[in-house]
């Protein structure tokens, strides 16, 4: 060392140029930390909620799977010659052919039978008839669309069941 202290200045330690660059550095991994976390977090949140839908759901189509099942008719697919009231839902062929193919497409059906009255019958009918005359002859005024119908009312005969498909 010289007796000036010049040799004195190259003594360890930092500038203060140094730290601030140090601790910038060390902020900018820090906020990408923090926002990986969040992110996992947030991915975490989304997960958990989605298995709660998930479960949601899977419970909704077991009760509405049992509902169904207690409804469920005859297992060819096929109405019985007296109807009772009922509900079905099944897997039929596309078409209904009677010998579906092994592989056909199926789809869900939904139909429905409930005995109706005579009364009640012959009044949906009435109705239905009365369309299809008005759709066909739209000029008849009410009194002939009434006859009309009142004549084919006497040709068909009454069933005493609904069917819906």
């Amino acid at each position: 060392m010289n007796g000036n202290g010049a040799g004195r200045g190259a003594a360890g330690g930092f500038t203060l140029l140094e730290l601030v660059v140090v601790m910038g550095i060390l902020a900018g991994f820090l906020v990408m930390l923090v926002q990986l976390v969040d992110a996992g977090l947030r991915l975490f949140g989304d997960g958990e909620a989605g298995q709660a839908m998930a479960d949601r759901a899977t419970r909704a189509v077991r009760v509405i799977g049992e509902e169904l099942r207690a409804l469920r008719g005859a297992a060819t697919g096929r109405d019985r010659d007296g109807a009772e009231d009922r509900l079905l839902v099944q897997w039929l062929p596309i078409g209904l052919p009677a010998r579906p193919e092994a592989r056909a497409t199926r789809v869900q059906v939904l139909r429905a039978a409930v005995h109706l009255p005579p009364d009640r019958e012959a009044e949906l009918l009435q109705q239905k008839l009365a369309v299809e005359i008005g759709k066909a002859e739209p000029k008849l005024g009410p009194a002939e669309v009434a006859a009309l119908v009142a004549a084919r009312l006497a040709d068909e005969p009454l069933r005493g069941t609904g069917n819906l498909l």
